[in-house]
């Protein structure tokens, strides 16, 4: 189910859900989804220079750990293994773009949601530079995405964005950047998101902040309001548990 079978500490009932808070550098926390404490797991020593971390992903290739640094003058994809408690991530190259979201595909493709473009990006994940940029759009109409979270269905084969500003889910067609309304639960507006996917229940975790939700895709529109987490954050990533 969790589609990562190359890793035997990353099962649907075997995993971590994790984040890295933006004024915690080298911070990685685990979520406690049942009652939202955020509790450091592990401490990196973080690259010099500003930490603003939207959004992960796990390589279902060889599980390794991607996330993006948006920080003004850092705008980068680094590479992190938190059962390496005190080692430094790696940074990749500096390719100039805010980037919100995060999410592999069943191929080992590295995509991300660039903010300041409204666009679908595909990364070289040797190297960290873009290498192909899609506009997003709902129609014929762009979609502003404002701040976002990203994740991926790895059964459904979807991508799957939280736009910043509405309240709505989107499965994003990678060939062309196109969106298609999956969820409009009426729960507020989301300013600043992290999302991830649950092979499990089928449904997304969403945060704004503290705030914390799980989103029904099925169709109902149903969002439940689940334990604000104790620290705000806008990342949410399921990983796995170190051996």
């Amino acid at each position: 189910l969790d589609c990562i079978d190359n890793n035997p500490n990353y099962n649907p009932t075997d995993r971590v859900m994790f984040t890295m808070v933006d004024n915690l550098p080298g911070v990685v926390s685990k979520v406690d989804i049942g009652n939202g404490m955020v509790t450091p797991m592990a401490t990196l020593v973080p690259p010099p220079g500003l930490w603003a971390i939207y959004s992960a992903a796990v390589s279902p290739i060889d599980s390794k750990i991607f996330a993006h640094n948006s920080a003004a003058t850092k705008t980068r994809l680094i590479t992190l293994d938190y059962c390496m408690d005190g080692s430094m991530p790696t940074e990749l190259a500096n390719h100039g773009e805010s980037v919100c979201g995060l999410a592999f595909d069943n191929d080992g493709v590295l995509y991300g949601i660039d903010s300041g473009n409204n666009a679908l990006v595909t990364f070289d994940t040797t190297t960290g530079e873009i290498t192909d940029s899609k506009q997003l759009k709902v129609g014929n109409q762009n979609l502003d995405v404002v701040s976002c979270g990203m994740a991926y269905d790895c059964v459904g084969d979807r991508l799957l964005l939280t736009q910043g500003q509405g309240s709505r889910v989107y499965a994003i067609d990678p060939s062309n950047g196109a969106a298609t309304e999956v969820a409009n639960p009426a729960g507020g507006d989301w300013t600043a998101v992290g999302a991830e996917y649950d092979v499990i229940t089928k449904d997304m975790y969403v945060v704004n902040g503290q705030p914390f939700f799980q989103v029904k895709l099925d169709g109902s529109n149903m969002v439940t309001n689940l334990d604000n987490l104790s620290i705000a954050t806008n990342d949410l990533t399921f990983g796995p548990v170190c051996p």
